[in-house]
């Protein structure tokens, strides 16, 4: 199992980043070739190269955030 750990912003006071995010996604290592490839393909659709990061906001549709999320208007 391989886990990949990103944060988002910094919980600190002085952050411009009002909702800071830590998330974590493990992946069993059989299958990190074929995840390897599908992420290669979606930054070749997009962006036509594969030396880019690729960006959550650049690629989910706002309507599909909010349309799916069972939290709406809670804080």
């Amino acid at each position: 199992m391989l886990a990949y750990i990103d944060e988002s912003g910094f919980p600190h006071p002085h952050d411009e980043t009002l909702h800071p995010v830590l998330a974590a996604v493990c992946i069993p290592k059989d299958e990190v070739r074929n995840i390897m490839q599908r992420m290669y393909k979606i930054k070749m659709d997009i962006y036509g190269r594969y030396d880019v990061e690729l960006k959550a906001v650049n690629v989910l549709k706002p309507k599909s955030i909010t349309k799916n999320s069972y939290n709406k208007g809670r804080r």
